[in-house]
């Protein structure tokens, strides 16, 4: 059978059909875009990620809560992109640790507002922790398991005393192959309406910061319990993040202690103000004088310094304290170490940055250097030489450059 020769044209098309013609072309076009746009948006999270010099990123959401980035008595599930994964490996092989930091905010409905102030018993319960290469298939499909799992390393904590905004850092186990251990991605569950703002990829802080508008809490690799009424931290993870031993090559961390501005909590010529901080069982006692706001305190000079750490008495001078890492000395020890004086004696040699000598600053009086030397020989060689150029004018020698 012959069929029909159909010939179309457009133009023996009255106005009102060429109008219809259009608008259906439109409306497919349109139509198809939208649909293209959707499939490629479909696990695109309304969290960001942000990276290395300010990289930013959407998150994979693995559900519909990752996706609204908005949890309500359920779990949020995001998983890492390749590239985001290389956030990690940058930051660690920059800094010697790494960690994801993650805005909190919380959004409590009315009747959850209720229940937050009442004084009833139960906790309202926030948590957050890594997802690993066991919680996908080898394909990349995500494995839903039963929650909560209670085998899982993860943070936890009763928003009944959280602020509404904070962030919680997350820190990521070292090793020379830290490709091994960074993780595939991470959950977040909320009894109450809280929405994730955003994650950052930093080098690891652990401890507590409620000096800033925003609070901060930031755990080792093996997790714990935010109490954000309490200003003890224990560190005993911190060793599984940074180094325990100091040389050329790495560096021990420290501890960054600030202390509250208030002038009411200030030592005087009349009131004395210390605060005793408890450190695995050594008493420090730091007088919060008017130049101390920021006091460094390097673990290498403690006896135990990966625990926990309490502030028995004026506390409330206490703004926060932190463990940070610290950039190793490099082949010559030229940098500093920044502490108190106090502390130089309780350096032990086998800590040193290097065999002869170690080199320390004031960390209320930067400028003012301390040399402690192996021996008398180490520190004639180093003060002997330093006489020369600094000694009477007509005696002084000439500094060669690095080619002479």
């Amino acid at each position: 059978m012959k069929l029909p020769k159909f010939d179309f044209k457009f133009q023996n098309l009255s106005k009102t059909q060429k109008l219809l013609v259009a608008a259906v072309t439109l409306f497919l076009v349109l139509d198809i875009t939208a649909g293209i746009i959707l499939i490629a948006n479909k696990n695109k999270s309304a969290v960001t990620i942000v990276g290395p010099n300010s990289e930013l990123s959407s998150l994979y959401a693995l559900n519909s809560a990752a996706s609204k980035g908005t949890v309500n008595g359920e779990y949020a599930n995001f998983k890492f992109t390749k590239n985001q994964k290389e956030y990690f490996s940058k930051i660690y092989n920059e800094h010697g640790s790494v960690a994801l930091t993650v805005c909190f905010q919380l959004m409590p409905t009315k009747k959850q507002k209720v229940f937050l102030e009442s004084a009833a018993d139960e906790t309202a319960v926030l948590r957050y922790g890594f997802l690993g290469k066991e919680d996908f298939t080898i394909n990349g499909n995500f494995i839903k398991k039963k929650y909560p799992d209670t085998r899982r390393i993860q943070i936890q904590a009763d928003e009944k005393y959280a602020p509404t905004v904070f962030d919680v850092s997350f820190a990521v186990q070292k090793n020379d192959n830290i490709e091994k251990y960074i993780p595939e991605g991470f959950y977040v569950y909320s009894t109450v309406r809280c929405r994730v703002i955003a994650a950052i990829v930093i080098p690891a802080e652990i401890g507590f910061d409620y000096s800033s508008e925003i609070p901060f809490v930031g755990f080792a690799c093996n997790g714990g319990v935010i109490d954000f009424r309490n200003k003890s931290f224990d560190f005993s993870g911190s060793s599984m993040v940074f180094p325990v031993q100091s040389n050329m090559k790495q560096s021990m961390p420290e501890y960054r202690v600030l202390l509250s501005e208030n002038p009411e909590y200030k030592t005087n010529a009349s009131h004395s103000v210390k605060v005793l901080m408890n450190a695995g069982g050594e008493k420090l006692y730091i007088n919060n004088v008017q130049a101390a706001k920021e006091i460094i305190i390097p673990t290498a000079a403690l006896n135990a310094p990966f625990s926990r750490v309490e502030f028995s008495e004026n506390l409330e001078c206490v703004d926060s304290l932190i463990m940070r890492g610290t950039k190793p000395a490099g082949e010559e020890v030229l940098d500093p170490i920044r502490t108190d004086p106090g502390l130089i004696l309780n350096y032990k040699p086998s800590q040193w940055r290097t065999a002869d000598y170690e080199l320390y600053e004031w960390d209320r009086f930067p400028q003012i250097l301390f040399f402690d030397t192996r021996n008398y020989e180490v520190q004639d060689k180093l003060f002997r030489r330093l006489a020369f150029f600094v000694e009477k004018q007509g005696y002084k020698g000439r500094l060669l450059t690095n080619e002479e």
